[in-house]
C-alpha cells in the first residue's frame, strides 16, 4: 500500500498500471496530456485498471467516479482527491 500523497508518484503509478495494462498494444510515451481516447481504453480496461488502482492505494474507487476522465491528467487528479479523502477518514 503506498502511504502518503505526492503527484508526481501517483503519476508514475497510474503510467505504469495503463503501461501494464496496454502491454505491447501502445509504445508511445504516456504523460497527463495522453488522451485515454488516444491509446484505446474503453469502459471495461478502465473497471481492470481502477480494480489495479485500488489494490496499489488500498482505496475504493467509486466507478462513477472515473466516468469523465478523459486523459491521464483527469485520473491521476481524480485518484488524488480519492487519497487526499482516504488520509482524513
Amino acid at each position: 500500500m503506498a502511504t502518503g500523497y505526492d503527484e508526481k508518484e501517483v503519476l508514475t503509478s497510474v503510467i505504469e498500471i495503463l503501461k501494464e495494462h496496454l502491454g505491447d498494444k501502445f509504445t508511445g510515451d504516456l504523460n497527463r496530456e495522453t488522451s485515454l481516447e488516444s491509446i484505446d481504453i474503453e469502459s471495461i480496461d478502465m473497471v481492470e485498471i481502477v480494480f489495479n488502482i485500488e489494490d496499489k492505494y488500498d482505496i475504493n474507487v467509486p466507478l462513477e467516479s472515473v466516468g469523465g476522465v478523459n486523459t491521464v491528467g483527469d485520473l491521476c487528479d481524480q485518484l488524488a482527491e480519492l487519497i487526499k479523502s482516504s488520509q482524513q477518514a
